[in-house]
Formats: C-alpha cells, structure tokens, sequence
C-alpha cells in the first residue's frame, strides 16, 4: 500500500486564496558566484501546522548500487561552475542561514534569493529549500511537473533523492494545490512556484522540502553538497556517453497512462515499471529504469577539494 505523508494542508488554501507577500523588507545582497560573502538573514520565520492529508508517494528509490561501480571523482571547482542558486521558499530565517553558512564552509559559490526572484539565470542550477510544505519529520523532493526532456532537472532530482535517501519520501512531479469545489476543495498537482518562474531551457531546479523537525543544518548542507556531486558527475558522463542526455529520467504519468504503455515508451519490461503505490496513478513519477545504466545517479561522488589537497567522500548518513 502507498504510504501517508504528513502535507501541509493549510499551506495550499492559504495559497489558494492570497499570493504570498513578501514577509521581509530587508533583502539578502546575491552572493557573488567569484567569492565567499557571508548571509545574514533579518527576521523571525514562521512555520506553520497543518493537517495531514493523504500523499500518494509516487517513485522508487534507486536500486543499491552494485559493488562493481567507481564512484566518480568530482572537484568543488566543477560543482561551483553548475552557477548555483539556493532560492528560499519559506524557511525559517535561521534554518536558511545556516544551511548556507554551512555550504560556504564546504568551500560551495551559489547566489541566494527568496520566493523564486531571479532564478531565470542561463545555465543556473537553482535548489529551493522549503519549511511550508512538509509537517513532522518528513521530506520530500519536488521534480519537474511538465514531462519533455528540455533541461536536466530530472537528474537533478535523481541526484538529490540519492543524496537524501536515508531520510526522503522520495521525488513527486511538482506540487499539491488546494482548489476550491462545490464539494469543500480538492487538491490537484501543479508546477512548483520555482518551476512556474523559469522560462529559459538551460535552467536546471529542485525543490527540496523538510517538515518542521528538520533542523540539522550540517548534515542537511552536507546532503545538498552530495547532490551536487553526483549532479556534476551526471554532467561529465554525459559529455562522455550522452545516448541518454535527450531522454526523460522521470515520467509524469498521466489519466490513461498503463504500466504496458510506460514499459513501451522506455523499452523496457512491465516489470522494469516501478511506482511506490499499488497501481500507477495519475500525476505519479515514474522513473525510467534506464536510470540504473547512469553510474554517477546510482552512487555516491568522490569530492576533490584542490584547495585542501584532499579527497572526501561527503554522503551522509541523515537522521530524523
């Protein structure tokens, strides 16, 4: 049976009825992408309580990776030339700061904004951190709503949910909204605000989304600099065997979709068709299995920092 997520429910009608404003009249400076400038964040966040309604998670993790595989070398150069953006989607204001003090530590260049200003940059990577859509101890990543492969969000995705797979109810194709019906509301999948701001083919994004038990900002950092590890790595082997670079990594299955239909699609066997819930569903992710045949989105990544002369292998282990 699918599994129940603690969702935010007040957080899609307050949605619904009003545009979040903006809470905070000072703004953060970017960070510039060439140097190291300290966060300094104003304000007390607010998080807010909801009910929990039923989420039907919607892609299997990834296989363990087998023993044969090299966990590819990636340097703290190739993940800061990604042209990072970490946009807060409603976080605490220290919980923010500290996740990005922590990844200025580990020697990460990104620029910061909030509620998805400016994140229609050219070849950007852009990570949204969100504390509104989760309750409790979950997480969950959110993917690309709209199917075609345009950008490498995808992997992105893949990437993250690697990262984080000790603590995550794995990626969904965007995000629940609450809409009103003569019947009291339904909620219905749409973009991510982060996806709705992006026009430009070359952006990459992922939302990443904590309940409000979340708070080890260390380990979280950690997590996001592995991601980005094995994103950057997912690059390099593209440049080397692209046969995949054009290719959806993860299917928004839509009303009439079978597991017949998928496995055709992907050239696959049915049984090579994998969903958490019993039976596919509208708007669930669904991961191409030729996923497993990609060595950088299947492992952890070697980080090389050439500044310190050493190599670190940074997954983590991230406790609830």
């Amino acid at each position: 049976m699918a599994r129940d997520l603690e969702v935010n429910e007040e957080y899609f009608r307050r949605n619904y009825h009003r545009r979040r404003k903006v809470k905070r009249t000072n703004r953060i400076p970017q960070l510039i992408a060439g140097g190291l400038a300290a966060v300094t964040i104003f304000g007390a966040g607010t998080l807010l309580k909801g009910k929990p309604v039923e989420e039907a998670p919607t892609v299997s993790y990834v296989d363990t990776i087998p023993d044969e595989r090299v966990a590819p070398d990636v340097t703290i150069d190739e993940i800061n030339a990604l042209n990072i953006i970490i946009n807060d989607g409603d976080c605490n204001d220290t919980f923010i700061e500290n996740i990005c003090q922590k990844l200025e530590k580990n020697g990460i260049k990104f620029n910061f904004t909030r509620d998805a200003e400016n994140v229609d940059v050219d070849n950007s990577v852009v990570i949204t951190l969100d504390q509104q859509y989760m309750s409790g101890n979950n997480m969950a990543i959110l993917g690309q709503y709209e199917n075609g492969k345009i950008n490498n969000s995808d992997a992105l995705a893949i990437a993250m949910n690697g990262a984080f797979s000790s603590s995550n109810d794995g990626i969904y194709a965007g995000r629940r909204c609450f809409k009103p019906d003569s019947y009291g509301g339904v909620t219905a999948r749409v973009p991510t605000s982060t996806e709705d701001a992006i026009d430009k083919d070359n952006v990459s994004f992922v939302t990443l989304c904590f309940g409000t038990n979340h708070s080890d900002p260390a380990l979280i950092a950690n997590s996001i600099v592995e991601g980005l590890g094995r994103f950057a790595a997912f690059r390099n082997e593209m440049k080397i065997t692209p046969s995949l670079a054009d290719e959806d990594l993860i299917y928004r299955a839509s009303t009439g979709d079978s597991e017949w239909g998928l496995a055709e699609k992907f050239n696959c066997n049915v049984s090579d068709i994998k969903t958490k819930s019993d039976m596919l569903q509208a708007d669930d992710a669904v991961e191409n299995p030729a996923v497993k045949k990609i060595n950088s989105l299947n492992g952890s990544a070697n980080i090389i920092d050439s500044s310190k002369n050493k190599t670190d292998n940074v997954e983590t282990t991230f406790n609830n």
